[in-house]
């Protein structure tokens, strides 16, 4: 941590043989979570073949200090996605074929829920449930993805729609969730049910996380197209 003005280190955390994952198909190239009081962020072990299953970690750190204040492991053949705070509950896909919810101030779990894949993407929250994004076995050689969605106070599975390809990451707005598919195809869903509200067709693959401005959903594709459509 760096003071913004001088530059000046004021603390500095470190763990030999692990790495702080990005730059990959998770959501953010930044797997940091900042509250208040403390900072959240993941990290891989860094030993042996690329390939695997290793320790994975989420920690917990003072924000002014650098203490660490707790952590959780999880061993996977994948790294876990940047988590997701709201009301003291943080939430994550731990790259092990589940997905949790702990207590942010203790690290405590408070619930875990079976995923349909070990691979974590995408995670959002609305009203009052969690939709999160996880890819199983690949299809020959496609992604293969799964929405799921599932309480945030007990975990409990409400819908999970299978995709059979790529996706974006999910955005959420009213009563709808969207995103674009590696096929060109722009998805709206019922956020209470998964159910298909609309589809919008484009003439290139749509790779990254859509936008939302004024009642205005923003989009562009792999043959260089910006779209805007109305929601």
């Amino acid at each position: 941590a760096l003071d913004t003005e001088t530059g000046n280190e004021e603390w500095k955390f470190s763990k030999a043989g692990q790495y702080i994952p990005g730059g990959n198909i998770t959501d953010s190239n930044a797997p940091f979570y900042i509250d208040n009081e403390r900072i959240y962020f993941t990290t891989r072990d860094s030993g042996g073949s690329i390939v695997g299953k290793k320790s994975n970690f989420l920690y917990a750190l003072d924000f002014a200090t650098g203490q660490e204040a707790w952590h959780v492991e999880t061993i996977g053949e994948h790294d876990i996605p940047r988590p997701v705070e709201k009301e003291g509950i943080m939430y994550f896909n731990g790259g092990d074929g589940y997905f949790y919810a702990v207590d942010s101030k203790t690290g405590q779990e408070k619930w875990k829920v079976k995923t349909y894949g070990d691979l974590g993407t995408s995670l959002i929250i609305a009203q009052n449930e969690i939709y999160f994004v996880s890819y199983g076995q690949l299809r020959d050689q496609m992604p293969n993805a799964n929405i799921q969605s599932v309480s945030l106070n007990a975990g409990e599975p409400i819908w999970s729609s299978a995709i059979n390809m790529g996706i974006t990451p999910l955005v959420a707005n009213g009563d709808s969730l969207y995103y674009g598919t590696d096929n060109g195809t722009f998805y709206s869903l019922d956020l209470k049910t998964g159910r298909k509200q609309w589809e919008f067709k484009t003439k290139g693959h749509i790779f990254y996380r859509p936008a939302i401005v004024g009642g205005v959903i923003y989009f562009g594709d792999e043959a260089g197209n910006l779209i805007a459509l109305k929601i």
